[in-house]
C-alpha cells in the first residue's frame, strides 16, 4: 500500500470510527461513563479468554483444512498467518491487515497466494452467513424490535453474502467454466498478467477443491460451530464483566453485530465498531447506555491483549523448542 493510500484510508477510517461514536455517546455523561468503567467485574475475563481460545483454535483448523489438499498443514503452522492478519488490523486501516495474512502464509507455507485467499473467502462467507443466521433467530426471539438501520445494515451484508456464496459454488462445482472464463479475459491482457492471473485462478479452483468433498464439510462446519460457540461466550464474558444481565438471544444479538461490525470501515483497532453493535443490540432492550459502551470497550480491549500476548506466543514459540532440545 503506497504511502498516500495509506493516508487516505487512515484519514477515512478515523472518519468513520468518529461517526460510530458520535452515535453511541450522544448525550451520554462522562459521570456515567466513570461510574460504569468502576463497576467492572474481572471475574468473567477468564471466561473471555477460553472463549478467545477457542475462536482461534477453530479458525487456525479451518484454514489448515482448507490447504489440506496442497500440503500436509497443521493448525499451528497457520497460526503466524493468522496473528500477522491481527496484528496488522491492529496498526492499518479498513481491513488491510489480510493482505500481511496472505502474504506471511504464502511465504511460511509455501501456498499460492489464490489458494490462501480462496480459503479466507470461504472462511468470510461461512462466519457472515453465521452472524446473519444468529441475527435472524435473535430478530425473532426478542420482543422489542430493533432500529430500522439493523435491518437495512442486514440486508445490504446478505446481498453481498448471496453474491458471494454464488460464485464460490460457481467456482466449486464448475472449475472448468470459471477457468475458461478466465482464460477469455487472460487473452486481453498483456501476456505477464495473463500469466498471473491465469495461474492464480487456478490456484483458488484447487482451493475450493476441498468443497466437494462430505468429510471436509462436517470437518469445517465442527469448527465453524465451535468458533462461534467460542465467540458468543467471549461477546457473554463482556456484557457480564459490566454488569449487563440480559437474556440469551440478546448475547446472540451482540454476538452477530460485533462479527458483522468488523466488515465496517473503521481506524485501526476496530475503534468505534464494537461500541456501535453494542449500542444496536443493546439500546432497543434499554441496557445504560454508558455500561453498554463499557462493555464493547472491553471486549475491543481484551481482543487485542488477548490477541497480543498470542502473537507473542507464536514468535516465540520456534525459540523455545530449539532451547528444549538443545537441553535435551
Amino acid at each position: 500500500m503506497s504511502r498516500t493510500r495509506t493516508i487516505v484510508s487512515l484519514a477515512l477510517g478515523a472518519l468513520a470510527s468518529a461517526a460510530y461514536l458520535a452515535v453511541v455517546v450522544r448525550g451520554m455523561s462522562l459521570e456515567a461513563l466513570g461510574a460504569a468503567f468502576a463497576a467492572v467485574e474481572p471475574w468473567p475475563v477468564a471466561l473471555y479468554v477460553a472463549g478467545f481460545a477457542m475462536v482461534m483454535r477453530a479458525r487456525a483448523e479451518r484454514i489448515a483444512a482448507s490447504l489440506a489438499p496442497l500440503r500436509a498443514t497443521r493448525a499451528a503452522e497457520v497460526m503466524p498467518s493468522q496473528m500477522a492478519g491481527y496484528l496488522a488490523n491492529f496498526v492499518l486501516p479498513m481491513q488491510a491487515g489480510e493482505l500481511a495474512r496472505i502474504a506471511v502464509a504464502v511465504r511460511g507455507l509455501g501456498v499460492p497466494a489464490g489458494s490462501m485467499v480462496s480459503s479466507m473467502a470461504v472462511e468470510r462467507v461461512v462466519d457472515l452467513l453465521f452472524a446473519l443466521a444468529g441475527l435472524a433467530l435473535a430478530a425473532a426471539v426478542l420482543p422489542v424490535p430493533s432500529a430500522p438501520v439493523l435491518w437495512h445494515v442486514g440486508l445490504a451484508i446478505g446481498a453481498a453474502v448471496a453474491v458471494a456464496i454464488a460464485v464460490l459454488a460457481w467456482a466449486t462445482l464448475r472449475p472448468d467454466a470459471v477457468r475458461a472464463t478466465v482464460a477469455a479475459i487472460a487473452d486481453r491482457l498483456p501476456p505477464a498478467l495473463a500469466g498471473v492471473l491465469r495461474h492464480q485462478s487456478d490456484a483458488c479452483c484447487d482451493g475450493l477443491a476441498t468443497l466437494r468433498d462430505p468429510a471436509f464439510l462436517g470437518r469445517y462446519l465442527g469448527w465453524c460451530i465451535v468458533q462461534w460457540l467460542g465467540w458468543v461466550a467471549s461477546v457473554a464474558a463482556t456484557l457480564w464483566a459490566a454488569g449487563i444481565q440480559v437474556d440469551p438471544a440478546t448475547i446472540v444479538l451482540c454476538s452477530a453485530l460485533s462479527t458483522l461490525a468488523l466488515a465496517l470501515p473503521a481506524a485501526p483497532g476496530y475503534v468505534g465498531t464494537f461500541q456501535l453493535a453494542y449500542h444496536w443490540a443493546l439500546a432497543p432492550v434499554g441496557v445504560d447506555p454508558a455500561a453498554g459502551f463499557v462493555a464493547a470497550t472491553l471486549l475491543q480491549g481484551l481482543t487485542i491483549g488477548c490477541a497480543l500476548v498470542t502473537a507473542a506466543g507464536v514468535a516465540l514459540a520456534p525459540r523455545w523448542r530449539v532451547g528444549a532440545d538443545s537441553r535435551a
